[in-house]
């Protein structure tokens, strides 16, 4: 196992077992430009806090953790969130809601590092709260830590199997917590 994916590892352990209010307050804090520095202290085990890549990533993934209590499960890329996603919320015509939401998809693409990736991701995260859509936040830090074209294209597939899989989104339910 390489770097990124041990830190992933151990990162969402951390997060499962958080349950100090304060800790709590002060991580989704460091989702807030000029507040962010709150999150450093908790964060600095996980990261080199003067690596401002790994920094900003980190504490994206720790304060939209902690943000979405039970939103995390393993198993999708961000792409296939975001697709289910799409037509949770245009059941009747699925193929039009994956078009609309490509927009999304296409701009987190457009993004040429990393951090521009972490700073588009709040709107996106919040809508999938909204919904029930689950955030594998592992894959999600990992994919972040090699943003690249490889990863575009996984998310690309991730999002459009919705597509490809019609019988699958059928029985797709409203919400994966049973709201």
């Amino acid at each position: 196992m390489s770097k990124p994916e041990e830190a992933g590892k151990k990162i969402i352990e951390a997060l499962l077992k958080c349950k100090n209010k304060g800790v709590i307050a002060d991580l989704k804090k460091g989702l807030v430009s000029g507040r962010e520095f709150k999150a450093w202290p908790i964060i600095s085990h996980h990261c080199n806090l003067e690596d401002d890549r790994m920094r900003i990533i980190t504490q994206t993934i720790f304060g939209h953790f902690v943000s979405y209590p039970g939103g995390h499960k393993a198993g999708k890329n961000f792409g296939a969130s975001l697709g289910l996603l799409a037509i949770r919320r245009n059941k009747n015509d699925i193929k039009r809601g994956i078009k609309l939401y490509e927009r999304h998809l296409n701009k987190l693409f457009g993004c040429p590092t990393s951090q521009d990736v972490c700073e588009a991701l709040g709107y996106l995260i919040r809508m999938m709260k909204g919904e029930g859509v689950h955030i594998d936040f592992e894959s999600l830090y990992i994919d972040l830590c090699y943003w690249s074209e490889r990863v575009r294209i996984r998310w690309a597939k991730g999002y459009l199997s919705y597509l490809t899989k019609p019988k699958e989104v059928e029985d797709v339910p409203d919400t994966d917590n049973g709201k």
